[in-house]
């Protein structure tokens, strides 16, 4: 509710102050309404008022992150009226991003004059929203469930107290949440977004505070809510405590930390783990720290890793450890860089001690292989002439056969 108050605020700013240049120069935009079809369109018209001859008229609109949308020209009516429709299909823009739109008008005497921005909140206005609001979270369902915002919103808190036990993070602030009925209408909204939805149930835009899920009905549902919203809301609440560093943060490590929040973690990653490991099949976290792999199979079980390996960080050396991770990768250090700054070991022996713990390796027969050309070259040096000695000792020793 209280981005939606802001957002009028800001609008009504703008109109005032588009009366007031208009005062001071004799020329304005008025009457400006905007609508979209979700996907599809948005359709800006207004009324342009002028008291000098107007020469060129563009409209320019801006994304959330400061790109630039489109720049383009308008024909002005002869009743001074102003039409634009941007092509959502050509020009994608992100669903539940606030836009800004304004007008620059050039004059036949050589001036110019530039409108103040109006915001604009591009929603999924394919669905009649529900809504539950609080200083916190604004969340949003379509479900013929009165109680399902108020469900995610405990969850949202119990995932939060989790959170804070694993990791220092931001409290939430103008979170929003969007829970949809099923996989394929949420998935639609990545595309219609001009990102990508394969394999995804939920995902985070951290840079809009905004998540999106999928919560279909049934008895499923609350497992759901247990594991997506508490997932999604690490990627928020770390992006706002590393701010420009959260790029830089290992892949396996942000959904490591994510997938080790939720209040009903995966039942499958175990079995995964197990059958790759029996494969001799498990992905090297190094492969992990830049991405994970798209196929299917690989990308489950690049969370399934993820997932224990940061639970066994978070297991064997705790919170601070976690937080000194955290603080290397906001600072810029690499992958490796980071775990050997806060562990003293390499990523990969990191590693090695994770898989020990979690498929109990044979640690005695691991250090005796990690030693054998050792063993050998003690058993060459040492061993074979010993082995010469108690040869001759035993052919001196053995009785003769003599001749009756």
């Amino acid at each position: 509710m209280r981005k939606r108050i802001l957002l009028i605020f800001f609008i009504s700013l703008a109109f005032l102050g588009a009366q007031s240049a208009r005062a001071q120069s004799g020329v304005a935009v008025d009457d400006l309404s905007i609508s979209h079809v979700f996907g599809e369109e948005i359709v800006i018209q207004a009324n342009l008022q002028s008291e000098l001859e107007i020469d060129t008229v563009q409209i320019i609109i801006e994304a959330q992150d400061g790109t630039i949308v489109a720049v383009d020209s308008l024909e002005v009516g002869s009743d001074g009226s102003l039409q634009y429709r941007l092509d959502l299909l050509e020009r994608p823009v992100r669903a539940f991003s606030t836009l800004q739109i304004w007008f620059e008008i050039g004059l036949s005497s050589g001036g110019s004059f530039t409108t103040e921005p109006t915001p604009f909140l591009y929603e999924d206005n394919r669905f009649d929203w529900q809504g539950f609001q609080n200083q916190d979270f604004s969340i949003a369902w379509y479900q013929p469930d009165p109680t399902l915002g108020q469900t995610i919103y405990n969850t949202a808190l119990q995932g939060l107290d989790r959170i804070h036990s694993q990791v220092t993070v931001p409290d939430p602030e103008d979170i929003s949440i969007y829970a949809y009925s099923n996989v394929v209408d949420m998935q639609e909204t990545l595309m219609f977004s001009g990102g990508s939805s394969f394999w995804i149930a939920g995902h985070a835009a951290s840079d809009l505070g905004v998540i999106v899920v999928s919560l279909p009905p049934g008895p499923e549902q609350t497992l759901e809510i247990k594991r997506q919203i508490p997932h999604e809301l690490v990627h928020i609440l770390l992006y706002r405590k590393m701010g420009a560093g959260y790029p830089n943060l290992p892949r396996w490590f942000n959904e490591g930390l994510a997938s080790t929040a939720e209040l009903f973690p995966n039942p499958d990653y175990q079995l995964l783990l197990d059958k790759a490991y029996q494969r001799d099949a498990l992905i090297p976290l190094a492969d992990l720290c830049p991405s994970f792999p798209m196929d299917a199979a690989s990308f489950q079980l690049s969370y399934a890793e993820a997932y224990a390996f940061t639970s066994y960080l978070l297991e064997t050396y705790g919170k601070d450890k976690i937080d000194g991770l955290v603080q290397a990768y906001t600072r810029g250090l690499s992958c490796d860089q980071g775990i050997q700054e806060v562990f003293q070991v390499p990523l990969s022996r990191l590693e090695s001690d994770w898989r020990r713990a979690m498929f109990n390796e044979n640690q005695i027969l691991n250090k005796w292989l990690d030693n054998l050309p050792l063993v050998l070259v003690f058993g060459v040096v040492f061993l074979a002439p010993l082995g010469f000695v108690l040869i001759n000792a035993t052919h001196r020793h053995a009785p003769r056969k003599g001749v009756r």
